[in-house]
């Protein structure tokens, strides 16, 4: 047989020109998953990729390319292309695969002490590599360790095909399901729908949105927050085949419940990112979504749903197969070796699991990677130390602003925005907006404030809401605490202005706000409005609408006391 050659690829333009032979051995993997896919990470590297460098491995025998090692050096390590985005990794290689594989890992043997450590996540037990690895690696003689990561989860249609066109999902427990469905039933009129390729961009900010606020405050913040991914995810759209990717939908009257954005590739499906609304989790909308989406692609000829990674418990409720991802780490010396292993084993001890499952420890430890990853270790620290500062001794000052008729500056409407006042009917949509729990006490407050005559106006762009402001008739003593607002009975007072952050910077605020306190002026009102002074994008505002400022008040905070 000839010997394998490893030849390098360390620039764009050389990723580029591989995607015919790129795209010929992902065909010809065992497991060859949308992520490994040229167009994924062609799209990944152009919207993610800064602040990494290719470095691509490529074998050719008889000057044939029968594999791809598609890496990338991420400061001084290095590490799969995508990551820590793409789910699944791999080596692309031609049949017989071992032979392959054995040349990469030697190469990489030969390069390691130029890294701090080669880290390559995400390889499925669905692959021959993994295999090949377990048998390569111990008589390589490399400082290496294999470990099993989170689990990844999916349903495979085992029934007959002819059958397939008829399918109906049960669930573990079967009346669940059902039970979820009518209960979803009962509060509304909902309906499923699923659109392909382009047709899904007009619904992407639904989807953002939901996940935002389903994940806002917990110690795993929402992805969305970050300008860049919800651009990924655009392009993704615009890029990828047509009928690659998808978005499956559960939409109510007037909003959308609860999404589901993926990918199919031959007869899989893979579910990237699930988002359902938190005003509406009682009525369990992902269940009734993903028990409908399931049926949707099964009887359009899929035969594999991919949860990919992720051990979350409703999975297992709607998956029938378990596998593992892995992770192999090479190092430069064996002393790294055994401090890893010993750092390893410490995450693994009670008081590591403790620690690992704190809420706030885990809070802070994602914070500060993604601060980190962002900004460099600088800024992290920079940050810190004024976040440490604020909390030890914090001077805020307020203002207090008035806006009348005459002084109302003229804003420019974005295009396709459209305004209208909202009723106590519309809590719903509010709800969703804001991110509301139902049963929470922002949610009671809203009720209450339209119960006393408190007025509210919304942005809606696509059909959907965007932006609110509130006008009361009368303050609300915590909201004032600051300064003692009164209203004579011509005035009204602004309060919780807000802008989904899918949709912040296209001046959907201020053209709101110009909307609204002209309607209210011409019913004979004068608006006020209490803002922190630090707050400069609220500040900027007013000032836009020609609001002039009549007061101020500075407040203390020690050890985040307010002293008044």
């Amino acid at each position: 047989m000839s010997t394998i050659t490893i030849d390098r690829i360390e620039t764009i333009d050389g990723f580029h020109a591989l995607k015919p032979d790129w795209d010929r051995l992902l065909g010809q993997c065992s497991f060859g998953t949308i992520f490994s896919s040229h167009d994924w990470l062609s799209v990944w590297w152009e919207v993610l990729g800064e602040g990494h460098r290719p470095y691509i491995l490529v074998a050719r025998r008889a000057g044939e390319v029968v594999g791809l090692a598609p890496l990338m050096q991420t400061g001084n390590r290095l590490e799969f292309m995508g990551t820590p985005n793409v789910d699944y990794a791999d080596f692309l290689v031609a049949p017989p695969e071992r032979p392959v594989i054995e040349a990469f890992i030697e190469h990489l043997g030969s390069i390691r002490r130029q890294f701090s450590r080669i880290q390559l996540e995400q390889i499925s037990d669905r692959s021959t590599t993994l295999a090949c690895l377990r048998d390569i690696m111990p008589a390589s003689g490399l400082p290496y360790h294999l470990k099993p990561l989170e689990p990844t989860y999916s349903y495979v249609y085992d029934g007959p095909p002819e059958k397939q066109g008829e399918f109906e999902l049960k669930l573990k427990n079967s009346s669940r399901g059902s039970r979820y469905q009518r209960r979803l039933e009962r509060d509304g009129n909902h309906r499923y729908r699923r659109v392909i390729g382009e047709r899904v961009l007009p619904d992407l900010p639904s989807l953002f949105h939901l996940h935002y606020h389903r994940w806002k405050g917990t110690p795993t913040p929402s992805k969305f927050a970050d300008q860049a991914m919800r651009g990924f995810y655009v392009r993704l759209s615009e890029r990828i085949c047509s009928s690659s990717t998808f978005l499956s939908l559960l939409q109510g009257t007037s909003t959308t419940v609860a999404g589901c954005f993926g990918f199919v590739r031959g007869s899989t499906a893979y579910l990237y990112t699930i988002a359902h609304s938190s005003f509406h989790h009682k009525l369990s909308p992902g269940t009734v979504l993903l028990i409908q989406q399931t049926n949707d692609l099964i009887r359009a000829g899929v035969t594999t749903i991919d949860y990919i990674r992720g051990g979350e418990g409703y999975k297992s409720r709607f998956t029938n197969t378990e596998n593992h991802n892995y992770c192999l780490t090479m190092f430069d010396s064996k002393s790294a070796a055994r401090r890893h292993l010993r750092w390893e084993r410490f995450k693994e001890s009670s008081l590591g699991l403790k620690l690992r499952n704190n809420a706030a420890i885990m809070a802070l430890r994602i914070g500060a990677d993604q601060c980190a990853r962002r900004h460099g270790k600088a800024r992290l620290l920079k940050n810190a130390a004024a976040r440490l500062g604020r909390y030890l001794l914090d001077v805020r000052k307020y203002h207090l602003y008035r806006l009348v008729g005459e002084r109302i500056q003229r804003a420019d409407t974005p295009e396709g925005v459209s305004f209208a006042e909202l009723s106590a009917d519309d809590t719903e949509s509010l709800a969703i907006l804001y991110g509301w729990w139902a049963d929470s006490v922002e949610h009671a407050r809203a009720c209450q404030r339209f119960a006393a005559g408190g007025r509210c106006f919304g942005a809606y762009a696509d059909g959907m809401l965007v932006a609110a402001t509130w006008l009361l008739r009368q303050p609300e003593p915590a909201r004032c605490r600051p300064l003692k607002v009164s209203l004579a009975e011509s005035e009204l007072l602004a309060v919780d202005s807000y802008t989904s952050p899918i949709f912040r910077d296209r001046g959907f605020q201020t053209a709101l706000k110009q909307w609204a306190y002209t309607k209210a002026h011409a019913e004979g009102f004068t608006i006020k409005a209490l803002v922190p002074r630090d707050n400069k994008a609220i500040s900027a505002v007013w000032y836009k609408l020609g609001a002039e400022h009549i007061d101020s008040r500075t407040q203390w905070h020690v050890l985040g006391q307010a002293i008044d």
